[in-house]
């Protein structure tokens, strides 16, 4: 299990990041799913592929993108309105392959 900011945010198996999101996880502006540039760096060197588990109003769906392609494509960005500066790269689920 990988925390950051006190909160579980995944965990690494068979090399592979796993996340789970929410519908609030989705990022409008890109049309995609963010990683803290913290767990970036946890997970570099560690995996290989970055699956996204979207949980929203048609039910559950499983996205994936190589970690190469996720940080080639990913968008940095930064809500500096909650107080915390909590720096992501998000990527764009167009990238990304998806299994329904």
């Amino acid at each position: 299990m990988l925390m950051h900011n006190g909160k579980s945010v995944g965990e690494v198996v068979d090399r592979q990041y796993i996340t789970i999101r929410q519908q609030q996880h989705f990022f409008k502006i890109f049309q995609g799913f963010g990683i803290s540039v913290d767990v970036i760096r946890k997970i570099r060197g560690m995996v290989d592929d970055v699956v996204f588990l979207y949980h929203g109003k048609k039910g559950v769906k499983k996205y994936v993108i190589s970690f190469g392609d996720f940080m080639v494509n990913a968008k940095h960005y930064v809500d500096g309105s909650s107080g915390k500066d909590d720096p992501q790269l998000v990527c764009p689920i167009g990238v990304m392959s998806c299994d329904d």
